[in-house]
């Protein structure tokens, strides 16, 4: 029964880091696309 709970709760640990990280690359990502396409059509 502990090592069931032990593997759910590694999944939702898992989960909420992806979401997280998702949230970064979308945060930082975001920007630096529209930067390098101004950085392209000003050339």
């Amino acid at each position: 029964m502990d090592k069931h709970v032990e593997a759910t709760n590694e999944e939702w640990m898992d989960e909420e880091m992806i979401e997280c990280l998702l949230k970064i690359v979308v945060f930082f990502g975001i920007p630096y696309f529209l930067y390098i396409l101004i950085q392209f059509f000003q050339i």
